[in-house]
């Protein structure tokens, strides 16, 4: 297998702490890459800045002779959750754009050359403390291909949940030595440390993607502990999302690696801890939604399906179950001062409740809240749309059929089940974005799919889980069903979706992301830096006259 790396280590990102581990884990990464026979090449700032530039031009080298089998992008340093999605700092930032988006990146490798790309992340991913770190757009790297090929498997390792620093910790033997708790075991599970997580592929053991993202989301918190002493008031908690499958590996042993020389750490006398098994967000899910499924069904045998708070307020909030308009609003934790649409009545008829009248499929309906933020969202004829929010952020929309509309029927005999399944992936997505590994995407989104009819927003959220595991044509059929149940398609299935057959612009709402998480991917607009951080898409009370023209003609 023809191999490549870029081990990435920033230490020092404008007026921000000087990050001691950054340059040591890009080195000794760079170091277990070049022993692994791994074309590998190490850019840091010990000897001058870190630029989009650099590596921009080492990337291009390395993918243009479209020879390589795998990429590996290691990164350690400042990084940044700008909008849902990672952004990583190099030198100049933030007073000039240098820096990395991570999930544009991503994207471009995906249309890419190389068969997989694997981005490992040793960065905080903390919301921006100002409206300079807000600013920040990013660069993706990689060369813009227009390519219709089959998409290229790509796993991204975060060394921490979104919105979460990665920790860099002081060594209890070494005053001036500084750990990086994920690269420490990256680095031991790369290098054979726990033949548990390793495969026989014969005739030799590897180290699979999957079984890497297990192990480290057991094994950092662990370490976290053991440096800070067993007094630990933080933890850390990586994630990944993995999309390669198969015979795809990280390191080979031709035999199991002979057990670790004991580290330093090891002749400490630390306090017995109790650490609990750590799961993944879509793991949880996983398990919730089987259980909540089961519940709505049948009896079951497992413990009673307990429910996050956020959920049971969900399933308690009720308000008007029809309008005789067939189409409306219902707002839950927070207040409207206007709703507006271009060219039919729309009713501001309690600051939480609008009446549509529509006379096409659908309308784009500008909202404005009593704190001046704003945010559009699709009128759909038939639906009546709840829209939850939580602590000053939009958390969810949910589209339900009107009583007085041919669908209810259907809506009442799954009722309990979409409103626990919906808020459960609005869970899990508020964690870090909607993604489930291959293995988990199935079941799931198949679930989701007969249930997308009822709540269209069913289509959106499976269409971001399909996007994870590179499923592009699983997103064109649900954009189908769209169109053919409903007449329209919302802006995120159409742009996950992709190809050259876009459809029309009118059917098509609204004219941008309806999840934050969107915007990375959405190419520049306007609108982009009055997004706030949200889980589904609102804006800045500047944004208001931007919305208010886009608005004109907004109907299908």
């Amino acid at each position: 297998m023809n191999r490549a790396a870029l081990c990435i280590g920033v230490a020092k990102t404008g007026g921000l702490p000087i990050l001691k581990a950054a340059r040591k884990g890009a080195e000794e990464m760079h170091a277990w890459a070049l022993a692994n026979g791994i074309d590998s090449h190490l850019i840091t700032d010990e000897s001058g800045p870190v630029t989009v530039q650099q590596l921009r031009t080492k990337i291009k080298e390395l993918v243009d002779p479209m020879n390589l089998d795998q990429l590996i992008i290691y990164f350690s340093g400042h990084g940044l959750n700008i909008r849902r999605d990672e952004v990583w700092l190099l030198s100049g930032a933030p007073d000039e754009d240098e820096a990395v988006n991570v999930a544009n990146a991503e994207k471009r490798a995906r249309a890419g050359t190389v068969p997989h790309v694997v981005f490992l992340s040793d960065a905080c991913r903390t919301a921006p403390p100002d409206t300079q770190g807000q600013s920040i757009e990013g660069h993706a790297l990689f060369p813009n291909l227009d390519t219709d090929g089959p998409e290229k498997k790509v796993d991204v390792f975060w060394a921490c949940l979104l919105g979460k620093p990665s920790l860099e910790i002081k060594d209890p033997n070494e005053a001036a030595k500084r750990h990086a708790a994920f690269t420490d075991e990256l680095l031991l599970a790369l290098k054979g440390t726990y033949p548990e997580a390793l495969e026989l592929l014969p005739p030799s053991h590897v180290l699979k993607p999957l079984p890497l993202k297990k192990l480290l989301v057991n094994r950092v918190p662990t370490r976290v502990s053991e440096l800070l002493g067993g007094n630990a008031t933080v933890t850390q908690t990586p994630d990944a999302r993995i999309t390669s499958e198969g015979d795809v590996w990280l390191a080979q042993f031709e035999t199991l690696p002979a057990p670790p020389v004991p580290s330093a750490l090891e002749g400490l006398e630390l306090p017995m801890l109790e650490v609990p098994p750590i799961v993944t967000a879509a793991e949880t899910l996983r398990s919730a939604v089987s259980r909540a499924i089961a519940s709505t069904s049948a009896p079951s045998e497992e413990a009673p399906l307990v429910l996050p708070d956020s959920v049971l307020s969900e399933l308690m909030f009720t308000g008007p179950d029809h309008f005789e308009s067939g189409c409306g609003f219902k707002l839950r934790g927070a207040e409207l001062v206007s709703a507006e649409t271009d060219g039919i009545s729309t009713e501001l008829l309690e600051p939480w409740l609008v009446r549509v009248w529509p006379n096409a499929r659908a309308h784009n309906v500008l909202f404005q809240l009593k704190d001046g933020r704003v945010f559009v969202l699709p009128a759909i004829q038939g639906f009546l749309a709840t829209v939850s929010f939580e602590d000053g952020e939009l958390r969810n929309v949910a589209y339900e059929p009107s009583s007085n509309s041919s669908r209810y029927g259907d809506y009442v005999e799954q009722k309990n089940e979409l409103t626990v399944l919906r808020s459960l992936i609005a869970s899990a997505a508020d964690a870090g974005g909607f993604h489930l590994d291959r293995q988990d995407a199935d079941a799931l989104t198949e679930r989701i799919r007969n249930l997308k009819g009822i709540d269209p927003t069913m289509a959106l959220y499976a269409a971001y889980a399909y996007y994870s595991v590179g499923r592009r044509e699983s997103i064109r059929d649900m954009q189908r069903f769209l169109f053919t149940d409903l007449g329209i398609t919302f802006f995120d299935v159409a742009m996950l979706a992709g190809g050259k057959n876009a459809p029309d612009a009118n059917r098509i709402f609204p004219a941008f992301p309806l999840l934050t998480q969107g915007w990375s991917l959405a190419g520049a607009s306007p609108l982009k830096r009055y997004v706030v951080d949200s889980l589904w898409t609102i804006f800045d009370p500047a944004a208001l006259s931007i919305l208010r023209d886009s608005m004109k003609g907004t109907t299908t």
